[in-house]
């Protein structure tokens, strides 16, 4: 039998077990031994990945083109054209994309759903624009492919429309806005500082900072036109906290540099300089802060073992950023950084994200799931709870869609944190206990377990999820490349690469 064979033996055998093990486990039950919350928590909205698609029936981007965004949502509310789903089909091949993302009635839906719980303050975690945005561009509106300024433009009335919904719906919350990779004018992961699109955006994201100071408002606005970060007062409900909000795009292991296609190092090194001095800052003033970015710094465990990365053997594991240079960073104020927020992934993740020395601290990193179905994934977003004294996460609900085709999207909770997984709070001690349980008690862990897995993904997704759930595990306990590979090359059991399987 060959090492490949005995490999997907292997696969198959582990996930027949746990399909087995499945089926014969409690339904998941809400636990009665967490502590209650506090009387007085603020109430955050975190959303990410919406993946807006204004193209979705080709026949009015021409309209929307020329509208202001304002009038975008009575278009996108009109009747569809009568050969909407075959012109889209037609634009889905041109641009090789396969499924769909969010259309406007699935997003706004979201928004409204939101609405009832009258948060304070709203986090987004960026991916405004639809996967494969200038290809669609250029298919319907510039055959050419030379109209730049255009494409930026119609960019930034897409964001805008989403942003103008949002504080429509919010008008007393705090709005926040970390773009991501698809968030550029030119392609997926290549931006330039200073850029037209960033320039042209900034009024728009400052008009969800409410009650900010003029001078507070001056000085972020011009480091968002710099490089899409910034660094401003968590909310009022929320005292003696900051916000900085991160476009970690410039750091990520697949940027592509500028949109003239040229490397571009130097904005990555400015990022963690301004980074730093933000986060000193802070600490010298004794301030709390959240980060919020798109890309979350964790271990691309899909990529590690989809396209076998000899991690037993020397190769370092995949990862989202190139190196720990960032997490080593934000491990020097561990105890001023509560927590990062992040998305990318479209999965509902729980991290702990640590530097190259164990012994630096760690901060929780919570990952949000996406609006966007376009991973075959139920939209989802966080209703969460903050404690307005400590600053820290305190719970949160998982808020999913229920969407038929034709139908009003139906939202209802899946589950809550503090009950499902008895823990005080998402901080980082909770989470190094919650994982630390799984780790050392599987058994008895099993039904949290099984909902993670379940809350995670869906579908053959989940089967490849469960099956590699050991190194999973290690990659939530560990963002460091070489505690990764060491804990995941001798962690029992799961979907190993061949190297490893052969130690």
């Amino acid at each position: 039998m060959s090492q490949t064979v005995r490999i997907a033996v292997r696969v198959l055998v582990r996930v027949s077990m746990l399909l087995l093990a499945c089926n014969g486990r409690p339904a998941l039950e809400a636990q009665s031994t967490a502590k209650s919350l506090p009387e007085t928590t603020v109430t955050a909205v975190l959303m990410s990945d919406p993946h807006l698609d204004p193209f979705r029936d080709p026949a009015k981007a021409k309209r929307l083109a020329a509208a202001p965004p304002e009038q975008w949502a009575a278009i996108l509310a009109e009747a569809p054209s009568a050969d909407a789903d075959t012109q889209f089909d037609a634009l889905q091949k041109t641009c090789t994309v396969k499924l769909a993302d969010a259309d406007a009635a699935l997003e706004l839906s979201a928004f409204n759903d939101a609405r009832a719980a009258q948060p304070s303050i709203v986090l987004i975690g960026g991916d405004m624009l639809v996967h494969g945005f200038s290809c669609r561009y250029r298919a319907l509106l510039d055959p050419s492919g030379t109209d730049t300024a255009g494409l930026a433009d119609f960019a930034v009335k897409t964001v805008e429309f989403q942003l103008s919904q949002l504080q429509q719906r919010f008008p007393k919350a705090q709005i926040h806005l970390a773009l991501g990779n698809n968030d550029t004018d030119c392609e997926d992961y290549a931006l330039d500082e200073n850029s037209r699109f960033l320039n042209r955006l900034v009024d728009a994201v400052a008009a969800g900072w409410t009650g900010v100071s003029p001078a507070e408002r001056t000085r972020a606005k011009q480091d968002f036109k710099r490089f899409g970060s910034y660094n401003l007062p968590l909310a009022a409900a929320v005292p003696n906290t900051r916000i900085l909000v991160l476009d970690d795009l410039y750091l990520s292991s697949d940027y592509r540099g500028t949109c003239n296609k040229k490397s571009n190092g130097a904005s990555a090194t400015a990022l963690l300089t301004w980074v730093g001095a933000q986060l000193a800052q802070a600490k010298r003033a004794h301030q709390a802060v959240w980060l919020l970015a798109h890309i979350p710094p964790e271990l691309n465990v899909y990529r590690t073992y989809m396209h076998p990365h000899d991690i037993c053997h020397g190769e370092a594991p995949a990862t989202f950023f190139p190196s720990d240079d960032f997490n080593n960073l934000i491990m020097q104020y561990t105890d001023t950084v509560r927590i990062f927020v992040a998305g990318h992934t479209h999965i509902d993740e729980i991290h702990l994200l640590e530097g190259a020395s164990a012994q630096s601290g760690s901060v929780p990193l919570k990952v949000i799931p996406s609006l966007s179905p376009v991973s075959t994934n139920a939209p989802a977003y966080l209703l969460a709870q903050i404690d307005p004294g400590s600053a820290e996460l305190l719970n949160y609900q998982k808020r999913v869609a229920a969407a038929q085709a034709g139908a009003t999207p139906q939202w209802s909770t899946a589950y809550d944190f503090r009950a499902l997984y008895q823990e005080p709070a998402f901080t980082a001690a909770s989470v190094n206990d919650l994982l630390h349980r799984w780790q050392t008690t599987p058994d008895t862990s099993a039904v949290q377990i099984d909902a993670y897995e379940r809350s995670v993904a869906s579908g053959l997704r989940q089967l490849a999820f469960r099956a590699s759930w050991p190194q999973q595990l290690c990659a939530m306990q560990h963002s460091s490349a070489a505690a990764f590979a060491a804990c995941a090359c001798f962690a029992r059991g799961g979907l190993l690469p061949p190297a490893q399987s052969a130690k």
